[in-house]
């Protein structure tokens, strides 16, 4: 019996999602077994963004949600640090020389 034309693009596109599924899965194991989903330690501590980019994509958010919580942890306002009259934490960024940059 022959396929009509609406169940020849079903089979079609479950081969395509078959083949698809079956090498994203081959791919994947693949990175996953030659530790190659993963940044290094040092790159994760600092970020990939300053590595990579040279500075902080989320600079002025941590600075201002350390802030809020520092000024709303009851811990930091019992030793007197956060409130109003407290300054601002700084959070820096560390940059180290990188050759391949």
């Amino acid at each position: 019996p022959q396929q009509t034309a609406s169940e020849a693009v079903v089979s079609t596109q479950s081969t395509g999602v078959l083949w698809t599924t079956i090498l994203g899965i081959i791919t994947f194991l693949s990175l996953a077994l030659t530790n190659k989903l993963r940044v290094s330690l040092e790159v994760e501590k600092v970020g990939l963004d300053v590595k990579e980019h040279g500075g902080s994509a989320y600079e002025n958010y941590i600075s201002r949600r350390l802030s809020q919580m520092v000024s709303a942890s009851p811990t930091f306002k019992a030793h007197g640090i956060g409130g109003s009259k407290s300054p601002k934490p700084k959070v820096e960024t560390i940059v180290e020389n990188d050759a391949a940059c």
